[in-house]
C-alpha cells in the first residue's frame, strides 16, 4: 500500500477534507486531487480497537489497605508473559489511515447525514455525549472501516469488520446512515444496524445493597454515560477507574443489566481498560452471558489480551458458545478471543470450525480459525491441524481465485485495488505462518517464511528490509512478526534484520511496537535505548517505544532514562508538547512512583503544570462546544433571531458564571452577544456546505472561550487523546507521604478553579497525615460534587472515624450541611497532638 508522505506529516492545522474545498475554493485554486485510497492497520479487524487510546485504572489501589502499609503493598494482579507493548497514544493515522483529502469530490454520499442531533441528551444519570455527527473523531473512526471494505474488500474480512463495527456501537449510526447510499456496503449496514440497535434502554435495576454502594452506583452510572468509550479524545471512565477495585463489582453488574443498554454497553468498555484476573473474570461471565450484540464483542476483544497469575479459568462455556452460534461476526469473534487465550480445550472445536471454513470457502472464518490455531498449544490433534494447514496451504496457492472476499463488487476503485489474489494470498500466508510457529525447527522453516516475503528481496533490500513487509498482506502481518521472533530466536538472521529494520521504521508505530519485543533482548534493548536517546527524526512516539521497552524488560537503565525524562517535564511549559510527549512524561512518572523511588523533591519542579490555572472546570469548554454546535446548526435551520438570541445568552450565562473567559462579562455580555449573533447570520444561505458550517463553529467558539481550542471535527488526520498527566503528579505526591506533600496538595486546592481540586483531596488523603483533615473538612460543602466526595474519602481513610454514611454528591443541601458539622465537630473533639504532648 502506497502511503504519501505527505499525509503522515501533515500540519496540526490541516483541515478535513471538506474544509480544504472550502478553502481551495475560497483562494480561488483547485482542491488538491488524490487517488481515492484508504489504508488498511495490520491484522485482523477485532484488533483494530486495541489501539484506541484508553485510561488504565491505577496499579494499586489509591488508599493502603492497612494504614501503616508500606508502599508498593498492591492488590491488582500484573500481567505476564505479555509479548506485545500497549502503546496506546499514536497518531491517529494509526485509527484512520485515510489517504484522500478530496473524500467528498469521490463520495457523493460523504457528508450528507444530519445525525447528530443539536446537543447532548439529558437524563436521570447526568449529561449524556450528543449522538455522532459527520466531522466527529468518532465519525471517522467509524468510517474508515466502512471504506476498507469499499476499497479493499480483498484485504478487509467483512465478518470480523462488521464485529469491529458493532464493538464501537451507537457512535456509528452517522457514518451508517451515509454508507448505506453504497450499494456494495448496504449489506454490511444493515446487519451492523440490527445489531446496535438497543431492544431496551430504561433505568438500571441493580439494586445496591447499602447506602454507600447506592452513591457510588449512581456515581458510577453518571460517569459511565459522560463519553463515549471509543472517542479518542475523550477521558472516558477516567474517575471510575480511580477507584477501579471497590467499583468493579458494580461494573460487573451494570454489564448483566437487561434493561439501561447504554449504561451496559459502557460497563462493559470500562472492564476492558482493568489489567486484573477479576476484570477478566467478569469479562468472561458476560462474554458466556450477555445477549446484547455489542456487549458480546467488547468482552470478546478484550479477553486473553495479557496473561494473569491466579487460579485457572475453565474456557469451556465459551466453547458451547461457538457451538450454538450462527452468526458469521459473532463465531469469528468467539474464535478470535479463544485463539487468543490460548485454551487447548478449543482445538477439536476450532479443527471443526476451520474445516467447515475451508470446505465452504468461507475465508473471513477460515481467516480467523487459522490465527487461533497458530496460537493455541497442541498436545491432542498435532496431525490433523498440520494435514488441515497444509491442505490449506495448497488449495490457496493452486487455486487462490477461489477464496473470494464475501459480498457484491464495489462500485469505485482504490489507487492501488486488491487483485482477484489478495485473499487467496492472505489464506495461504496464514496458513504458512500457522505451521512455522507450530514447528520453528522444521527443515524448511526459514525458507518457507522468507518465501512469503520474496528471498531475492532480502539481498536487493539492503540494510533496510521493512519494505519486505508489504508483501505480506494486512491479516497476515502481526503474526509474520510473531514467527519472525520465534525464527530469530532460533538464529535466523534475516528474521532478526527484518525485525530490526521494522523496529526503526517510526511511521508505522502499530508495527514498530509489535517487532521490537520479538527481537533477542540485547538487540531490543540497543534500539530502545537509541529511540529513547532522541536520534535524529526521532518523534515522542518512537520515544515512547523505547521506555516502553525498557520498562517490559525491568532494563537496569530504566530508571535513570525516567529521571531524565521527568527533568523534560520540568522545563516543559505549561500546555505544551503533544500527546505522545505528555505520555512520556506520565510513564516516567508511572514508572519511579511504582518503585516507590518518587520523592517529593522529584516532583516539586513538575507541578507548574498542576497549578496552572484552567480556564474553567474540567469538562465546561466541551460544554460550551456542544452549545456552540447546536446554536449553528439552529441558525441554519432559518429560526427566528429572537430563538437565536435565547441560545446565545444560554452560552454567555454560563461563560460569565464560571468566568472562563475575561473579556466576556456582565459589562460586555450585550456586545458579545450581537458579535455572535454577527457571526451565525449567513449560515442558513450555507447550510448545505459542511465546510462552512464547521469553520464558523470554530470562530464562534473561538470567541467565546477566548483562545482557540482546535475543535476535533476539524481535523480528522490529528487527534489529541487525554492525558491525565497533572493528575498523575498528584496521586504519585499523595503516595509519598510526605507533610511536605501534604502542604504542596493543599495549596492546590486553594484555586477554585483548578480541574484536579478533587484528585488533589484523594492525594492529601494518600499521604497519611492526619493534621490535613481540618483543612480537607471545608471542602464537604464544594459546589462539585466530585470534590465533595473525594474530600470524604480521604477524611474517612485519614481518621478512621466512626459514622453514618451521607451521599456527599446528591443528597439534599441540609442533609450535606448537617453531616459536614457533625465532621467538623469532631476534629475540633479529636485534635491531633504534637509528639511531645
Amino acid at each position: 500500500m502506497r502511503i504519501p508522505r505527505c499525509e503522515l506529516q501533515r500540519p496540526r492545522t490541516a483541515l478535513r477534507p471538506a474544509g480544504l474545498l472550502l478553502l481551495a475554493v475560497a483562494l480561488g485554486l483547485h482542491a488538491p486531487r488524490r487517488d481515492l485510497d484508504v489504508g488498511v492497520p495490520p491484522g485482523s479487524p477485532t484488533d483494530w480497537t486495541r489501539a484506541h487510546p484508553v485510561v488504565h485504572p491505577p496499579r494499586e489501589p489509591l488508599f493502603p489497605l492497612t494504614p501503616d502499609a508500606p508502599r508498593g503493598n498492591r492488590s491488582v494482579s500484573a500481567p505476564v508473559g505479555a509479548r506485545q507493548l500497549d502503546l496506546r497514544v499514536k497518531s491517529s493515522f494509526g485509527l484512520v489511515r485515510i489517504l484522500t483529502w478530496d473524500l467528498a469530490a469521490h463520495l457523493s454520499w460523504l457528508g450528507g447525514s444530519q445525525s447528530g442531533g443539536d446537543g447532548p441528551v439529558t437524563g436521570r444519570h447526568g449529561q449524556r455525549p450528543r449522538p455522532t455527527r459527520y466531522g466527529d473523531p468518532l465519525y471517522w473512526v467509524s468510517l474508515a472501516p466502512l471504506l476498507r471494505l469499499l476499497l479493499h474488500p480483498g484485504q478487509t474480512p467483512q465478518a470480523q469488520t462488521i464485529a469491529h463495527l458493532v464493538e464501537l456501537g451507537d457512535a456509528t449510526a452517522a457514518a451508517l446512515d451515509e454508507a448505506q447510499a453504497e450499494g456494495s456496503l448496504r449489506r454490511v449496514t444493515k446487519e451492523v444496524r440490527e445489531r446496535v440497535a438497543a431492544t431496551r434502554d430504561g433505568e438500571p435495576s441493580f439494586a445496591p445493597a447499602t447506602a454507600r454502594q447506592a452513591m457510588l452506583a449512581r456515581y458510577a452510572a453518571g460517569e459511565l454515560l459522560r463519553h463515549e468509550p471509543y472517542d479518542p479524545e475523550a477521558p472516558f471512565a477516567a474517575r471510575v477507574l480511580l477507584f477501579s477495585e471497590e467499583l468493579l463489582p458494580v461494573l460487573h453488574a451494570f454489564a448483566l443489566d437487561e434493561d439501561a443498554a447504554t449504561l451496559r454497553r459502557n460497563a462493559v468498555a470500562a472492564l476492558a481498560r482493568y489489567r486484573t484476573a477479576d476484570a477478566e473474570r467478569a469479562l468472561f461471565d458476560v462474554a458466556i452471558k450477555t445477549q446484547d450484540p455489542v456487549c458480546l464483542m467488547r468482552a470478546l476483544n478484550a479477553l486473553g489480551r495479557d496473561a494473569f497469575e491466579g487460579p485457572r479459568v475453565d474456557w469451556t462455556p465459551l466453547v458451547q458458545r461457538l457451538a450454538a452460534t450462527r452468526e458469521s461476526p459473532e463465531r469469528v469473534a468467539l474464535v478470535d478471543a479463544l485463539g487468543r487465550i490460548g485454551c487447548e480445550e478449543v482445538v477439536r472445536e476450532l479443527l471443526a470450525f476451520a474445516k467447515r471454513a475451508s470446505e465452504n470457502t468461507d475465508s473471513d472464518e477460515l481467516i480467523s480459525a487459522l490465527l487461533a490455531l497458530a496460537r493455541v498449544p497442541l498436545t491432542t490433534a498435532r496431525r490433523e491441524v498440520d494435514e488441515l494447514l497444509a491442505n490449506v496451504e495448497r488449495r490457496a496457492e493452486s487455486t487462490p481465485r477461489v477464496f473470494q472476499p464475501p459480498g457484491p463488487k464495489p462500485t469505485v476503485e482504490a489507487d492501488r485495488p486488491d487483485g482477484p489474489r489478495t485473499r487467496g494470498r492472505t489464506i495461504e500466508q496464514l496458513a504458512v505462518l500457522a505451521s512455522v510457529l507450530r514447528d520453528p525447527r522444521a527443515p524448511k522453516a526459514k525458507a518457507r517464511v522468507l518465501g512469503l516475503v520474496g528471498a531475492e528481496d532480502l539481498t536487493a533490500a539492503g540494510t533496510d528490509y521493512s519494505g519486505l513487509l508489504l508483501g505480506v498482506e494486512p491479516p497476515a502481518q502481526l503474526l509474520f512478526l510473531e514467527v519472525l521472533g520465534r525464527l530469530a530466536s532460533e538464529g535466523v538472521v534475516e528474521a532478526e534484520s527484518i525485525l530490526k529494520s521494522v523496529a526503526r521504521r517510526l511511521d508505522r508505530p502499530i508495527l514498530a511496537a509489535r517487532a521490537l519485543p520479538e527481537l533477542p533482548r540485547p538487540r531490543r534493548r540497543e534500539i530502545a535505548l537509541s529511540l529513547l536517546g532522541g536520534v535524529a527524526g526521532v518523534g515522542s512516539e518512537a520515544r515512547l517505544l523505547g521506555f516502553e521497552m525498557l520498562l517490559a524488560d525491568l532494563d537496569v537503565a530504566c530508571d535513570r532514562a525516567a529521571r531524565g525524562l521527568l527533568e523534560e517535564c520540568a522545563a516543559l511549559e505549561d500546555g505544551a508538547g503533544d500527546a505522545a510527549t505528555r505520555f512520556l512524561y506520565l510513564r516516567a512518572v508511572e514508572a519511579l512512583d511504582a518503585r516507590g523511588t518518587l520523592r517529593v523533591e522529584d516532583l516539586l519542579p513538575l507541578l507548574h503544570h498542576v497549578r496552572a490555572l484552567e480556564l474553567s472546570f474540567a469538562d465546561l469548554p466541551d460544554e460550551v462546544e456542544l452549545l456552540v454546535v447546536g446554536l449553528v446548526d439552529t441558525a441554519a435551520l432559518g429560526v427566528q433571531r429572537v430563538e437565536l438570541r435565547r441560545r446565545v445568552q444560554e452560552i454567555l450565562d454560563l461563560l460569565i458564571r464560571h468566568a472562563m473567559n475575561a473579556a466576556i462579562t456582565e459589562e460586555t455580555r450585550s456586545s458579545s452577544a450581537e458579535h455572535v449573533l454577527e457571526l451565525v447570520a449567513d449560515v442558513r444561505s450555507h447550510r448545505r456546505d459542511p465546510g462552512y458550517l464547521q469553520g464558523v463553529r470554530a470562530q464562534v467558539l473561538a470567541f467565546l472561550l477566548g483562545y482557540e481550542r482546535k475543535p476535533a471535527y476539524l481535523n480528522p488526520s490529528q487527534f489529541e487523546p487525554p492525558v491525565l498527566l497533572e493528575r498523575e503528579i498528584l496521586l504519585a505526591l499523595g503516595r509519598t507521604r510526605s507533610p511536605q506533600a501534604a502542604e504542596l496538595l493543599l495549596q492546590v486546592l486553594e484555586n477554585p478553579r483548578n480541574a484536579n481540586r478533587g484528585v488533589a483531596c484523594l492525594a492529601l488523603g494518600m499521604t497519611a497525615q492526619r493534621e490535613a483533615a481540618g483543612e480537607l473538612a471545608r471542602f464537604l460543602l464544594d459546589e462539585d460534587p466530585f470534590v465533595r466526595f473525594a474530600a470524604y474519602e480521604a477524611l474517612r481513610h485519614l481518621t478512621n472515624r466512626p459514622h453514618e454514611f451521607v451521599d456527599w454528591m446528591h443528597a439534599p443541601a441540609a442533609e450535606r450541611y448537617a453531616a459536614a458539622e457533625e465532621w467538623w465537630q469532631w476534629l475540633v473533639e479529636h485534635p491531633v497532638l504534637d509528639e511531645e504532648e
